[in-house]
């Protein structure tokens, strides 16, 4: 987590979180128990558990959160994002990231997978923010929440290193 001052803006519960949600849905995957829009996606074995990285990718993903004029987001340099705005102000940051993670996870249903997953076709194109949240080679992730009162919108935002 946080070696000193959140530079992610997060809080350690929202950390926690989003470390242990992520890994949830890559031990589905590493264990063949993702479904996918037939059946399941098939087993990932190479698929490790990622560690939350507040100092770096955190820091870094921050700055892109805080631009609350943004119409879309850019990954930092080597990494990949994920993005997820509601409108609803009434919900907490820890609510909208909870939301964000799940629904990245719910793209999964949204395609049919042969034994060998690429990252292209369909999966670019409906299931994206799971595949990069499911990318074997990622090791670390860094999120944060932003609350764009004057925009009326929360924006959560992901980043992993692969």
């Amino acid at each position: 987590m946080c070696s000193g001052q959140n530079k992610d803006g997060m809080t350690y519960e929202m950390q926690v979180t989003a470390q242990d949600m992520i890994n949830y849905y890559r031990r589905l995957v590493g264990s063949g128990w993702a479904p996918d829009q037939k059946d399941y996606w098939p087993t990932a074995e190479k698929m490790n558990a990622v560690v939350y990285d507040c100092d770096n990718i955190g820091n870094a993903t921050k700055a892109i959160a805080d631009n609350c004029t943004a119409q879309s987001y850019t990954a930092t340099a080597g990494y990949s994002l994920s993005s997820y705005k509601v409108t609803d102000l009434t919900k907490t940051p820890l609510q909208v990231l909870n939301e964000a993670i799940t629904k990245w996870a719910e793209q999964s249903m949204l395609v049919d997978l042969d034994r060998e997953v690429m990252f292209g076709g369909n999966v670019e194109a409906k299931a994206s923010d799971f595949a990069k949240m499911l990318n074997e080679k990622a090791t670390r992730v860094g999120c944060s929440v932003k609350e764009c009162k004057s925009e009326k919108f929360t924006v959560a935002v992901c980043q992993y290193d692969a």
